[in-house]
C-alpha cells in the first residue's frame, strides 16, 4: 500500500506544468471551461505521473457541488463602471478575460455571479445603500473588480465590512485592507529584463502611462530602477511616462534604446508610424502579452488572477470569515515568457524560454 506521502496531488501536477491548481481540477473533470489541447496534455500528465483522486475527497466535492445547485449562493461583484462589465465600452480585452475567468470559476463552484455597477445611478451608490441591497439579498461575498476612475469619490464605497466576506483585484483603489489578488508585476518585469540581458543588450528604456503606473502598483518602474542602479551609468536610459503613443518617436530617437519594454503593442506601430522598423531598429518586448501576433512579452495569466480571485472567496465564505481581516493576503500570479518576432533570440537561449526565466 502507498502511503500518503508518495500521492500524486494536484498541486504537483500543477508545479510540474506551470498551471494553477484550479486549471489542473478543471482538466481533470474534462470541463469543457479550457481548451481540449488543455485538457487532453494536463490528463496526459497526471496518468504519467500516477495521479489517483482520493475517492473520500471526490465524493465531498461532488456533494459540496450537487448542494449548491439547489441554493446557488451569489457572489456579488462590484465595479466603479456605470453598466454591466460586458457593456461599457472601457472594456477592454484585459477585463472581458478577467470577468469570464471569474464567471466560469464561480459556477464551477456553484456559486451565481451579480454586478453591481456603483456608477450606473446618480448620485453614485452609496456604501450605506449598497450594503443594504447585498444584505437584503443575502450576498456576502464580494470580488471588487478593477477598472474606472478610482480619484476622490468615485472609489469603491465604504460598505459594512463586518457583514462581507471581500476580495480586492488590482491596485487602484485607496481601499488597502483586504485580501486582494493580482499579478505578480515585479515578476514580470524582472523576467524580461532577464531576456533582454541574456542576449547580451544594455540599453534597455521602459515607456508607461501614468494610469499603469498606478494599475500595477509602480511594480514595473520601482523593479526598473533599481535595475539602472546596477548598471553603467551611460546606459542608463530615462524612463519615458506618455500619454499619447507618438511622444515615445522623440524619446526612442534621443535615447535609442537597443530594447524598449512597454504595455503594449502601440509603441511598435508609433515607430512604424515614422518609418522605424521593429525590431530592426528596436527589439521590443510587451510586459502583458496576451496573444498578440508577433510580438515576444510575458503572459500575466489574466484567467488565473480571476480563478484565485474566487478560490480565495470561497475559503473565506466557507470559513465564515468576514470584516476587514486583521492580516490581509495579497496572492499574486507570476506570468511566463512568450517568444515572438517583436524581439528575436539567438538559439542558445531557446532552452531557457521553457523554464520562463
Amino acid at each position: 500500500m502507498s502511503s500518503d506521502k508518495s500521492r500524486t496531488t494536484l498541486q504537483d501536477i500543477a508545479d510540474r506544468l506551470g498551471y494553477g491548481r484550479s486549471t489542473i481540477s478543471l482538466a481533470l473533470r474534462n470541463h469543457t471551461s479550457l481548451p481540449k489541447a488543455t485538457r487532453d496534455k494536463i490528463q496526459r500528465v497526471a496518468r504519467e505521473m500516477g495521479y489517483q483522486p482520493s475517492p473520500l475527497v471526490s465524493a465531498l466535492m461532488a456533494q459540496i457541488r450537487d448542494k449548491r445547485k439547489s441554493q446557488r449562493e451569489q457572489i456579488g461583484i462590484v465595479t466603479r463602471f456605470d453598466g454591466p462589465i460586458r457593456q461599457v465600452k472601457v472594456s477592454g480585452h484585459y477585463y472581458q478575460l478577467l470577468y469570464k475567468a471569474i464567471e466560469e470559476a464561480a459556477t464551477d463552484l456553484g456559486y451565481d455571479i451579480t454586478e453591481f455597477p456603483i456608477r450606473k445611478e446618480t448620485p453614485m451608490l452609496s456604501g450605506k445603500r449598497l450594503s443594504h441591497i447585498l444584505k437584503t439579498r443575502n450576498i456576502h461575498g464580494l470580488i471588487f473588480f478593477p477598472g474606472g476612475n478610482f480619484f476622490g469619490d468615485k472609489d469603491f464605497p465604504e460598505l459594512e465590512w463586518e457583514h462581507f466576506s471581500t476580495v480586492m483585484i488590482g491596485y487602484n483603489t485607496c481601499l488597502t485592507e483586504h485580501h486582494s489578488v493580482n499579478s505578480h508585476y515585479s515578476y514580470d518585469i524582472d523576467l524580461a529584463l532577464q531576456h533582454a540581458i541574456r542576449c547580451g543588450y544594455k540599453r534597455i528604456g521602459l515607456t508607461i502611462t501614468e494610469f499603469m503606473e498606478r494599475a500595477t502598483d509602480f511594480g514595473w518602474s520601482s523593479r526598473f530602477m533599481l535595475y539602472q542602479s546596477r548598471i553603467a551609468p551611460e546606459d542608463r536610459i530615462p524612463i519615458m511616462h506618455f500619454n499619447d503613443y507618438d511622444e515615445v518617436v522623440p524619446w526612442f530617437q534621443e535615447y535609442r534604446p537597443e530594447v524598449i519594454l512597454c504595455a503594449d503593442n502601440g509603441p511598435i506601430h508609433a515607430l512604424e508610424r515614422v518609418g522605424l522598423s521593429v525590431p530592426k531598429d528596436a527589439g521590443v518586448i510587451l510586459l502583458i502579452q496576451r496573444n498578440i501576433e508577433g510580438c515576444a512579452g510575458v503572459n500575466p495569466f489574466t484567467d488565473e488572477v480571476g480563478r484565485a480571485s474566487v478560490e480565495l472567496l470561497n475559503s473565506l465564505l466557507q470559513t465564515n470569515q468576514r470584516g476587514l481581516p486583521q492580516f490581509a493576503r495579497n496572492i499574486t500570479v507570476k506570468g511566463s515568457w512568450v517568444p515572438g518576432a517583436s524581439f528575436p533570440e539567438p538559439a542558445e537561449s531557446s532552452a531557457q524560454k521553457k523554464t520562463g526565466r
